[in-house]
């Protein structure tokens, strides 16, 4: 029997929070959030952006915010480097040790903020805690039964009646399969837990078909390394103008990988990304997280 879970906890609190307390201590504040470190280049972040360790960046934006991350665009412990870039919101410092830097140290012109603060809006340890602890809770949930899998050139899940699908993979799933596609309806939740260290995804598609993407997680509970690049996709529920739909989503939903350096690189992500250490390459074009639509 599937455990207890409640439907709307990853909706309700990526959407809300306290504004009279104004504390970010709940991993789905975020859309990308490092236990350690952020090492980026030559993209974008949009929504809150955080770290327990560093983040160090260079022609890189964060922005524009979602409307519930109290004004702050980065929450940093140790240190925070910008180099020819720009912020939307406040640089927050939570350790007041923590030094930052917005300079031309390398001949790039400055990293623009709109304020720097030492405050204590987000508690890191708390928010690395919660991260742990929702993979956790994700990896043990059983698979639910009604769910289909086809593994034959395309990895093909069709969602049961349930409104809580939990699904198992193993890493190898994603060397045999270049498309991936997700059925289901609007009103449920989808979580793909996948086994295995190393986790290496390129040159694919991820097509979703009816489900929303805040209700899609991704769970990498047990990689120590998560590559991700070259991925393409769409959803139906996302329309493009006179198009039936938008091709340019990427990989959709939030990604857990608590455990694991994260590698992105030549792609989109729309949702979410929750790691260790994120790092993309220094390219020309790398990385890109956006806020979910629906």
């Amino acid at each position: 029997m599937l455990k207890k879970f409640n439907v709307f906890v990853l909706i309700y609190f990526f959407l809300c929070f306290s504004a009279e307390a104004c504390q970010l201590s709940n991993i789905f504040n975020f859309s990308v959030y490092a236990s350690n470190d952020i090492s980026a280049h030559s993209s974008d972040f949009q929504g809150l952006t955080g770290a327990g360790g560093s983040i160090n960046v260079r022609h890189f934006r964060f922005g524009p915010l979602g409307g519930h991350e109290c004004g702050i665009g980065v929450s940093v412990a140790k240190s925070f480097n910008g180099e020819h870039g720009s912020m939307d919101g406040i640089l927050e410092m939570t350790n007041p040790k923590a030094t930052y830097y917005l300079g031309d140290k390398y001949g790039y012109s400055s990293f623009t903020v709109s304020k720097v603060v030492s405050s204590s809006h987000v508690h890191h340890p708390t928010v690395i805690q919660h991260m742990h602890d929702m993979s956790n809770h994700y990896a043990s949930l059983n698979v639910t039964k009604d769910v289909k899998v086809e593994d034959a050139g395309e990895l093909k899940f069709i969602t049961g009646a349930e409104k809580i699908q939990v699904i198992e993979l193993n890493n190898q799933q994603f060397f045999k399969n270049k498309n991936i596609r997700l059925i289901g309806k609007s009103n449920q939740t989808v979580i793909i837990n996948v086994e295995g260290a190393f986790v290496n995804i390129h040159n694919l598609t991820l097509n979703v078909l009816g489900v929303k993407i805040r209700n899609i997680v991704w769970n990498f509970h047990q990689a120590r390394s998560l590559k991700m690049n070259y991925i393409a996709g769409y959803n139906t529920l996302v329309p493009l103008g006179a198009g039936p739909y938008d091709p340019s989503l990427g990989w959709q939903g939030y990604i857990f990988a608590p455990h694991a350096d994260i590698y992105l690189e030549e792609m989109k992500l729309t949702g979410a990304v929750y790691g260790k250490n994120i790092l993309t390459s220094s390219n020309l074009s790398t990385a890109q997280v956006n806020l979910p639509p629906l």
